[in-house]
């Protein structure tokens, strides 16, 4: 089950992202690539908005990937629960540049801006909802 949550989360590419501050949430859409192991998932965002002061001041984030649109028999809805952290490394950054401009040629232009920054989500949990009635979930914190 846990090899099918991530391959519906690599086969689209726009998510709701919902961000909290203060008590206060907020939803954006937004386009993403997964990394090889589906255990990240990466953005690019502007900082100067909303999304991105709520993922400083919290960093605990939920992400809902679905299937609406798609012809077959039972829709599906991923929500896909991480916590933000930076690249990393700057050699790290431009790899998620890279891939990003790949999977989204639309944001090439937000991709060169270097006070634009990347945003990664590393993934701890997953919850299938698969038809109306039936739900996996997978916590990949507690091992896979």
């Amino acid at each position: 089950m846990l090899e099918r949550m991530k391959e519906l989360l690599k086969r689209k590419d726009l998510c709701v992202m919902a961000t909290e501050s203060e008590g206060v949430p907020h939803c954006s859409l937004m386009s993403y690539a997964v990394s090889e192991d589906g255990r990240e998932v990466w953005m690019l965002t502007r900082a100067e908005t909303k999304k991105y002061r709520n993922l400083l001041a919290n960093p605990n984030v939920s992400l809902l990937v679905d299937t609406r649109g798609e012809r077959q028999p039972r829709a599906m809805a991923l929500t896909v629960s991480g916590r933000f952290e930076s690249p990393g490394s700057p050699e790290r950054e431009a790899g998620i540049r890279r891939c990003l401009i790949e999977r989204h040629p639309d944001l090439e232009e937000l991709a060169k801006d270097p006070a634009a920054p990347v945003v990664v989500i590393r993934i701890r949990s997953f919850q299938l909802l698969d038809g109306i009635t039936e739900a996996h979930f997978r916590d990949l914190d507690g091992g896979e």
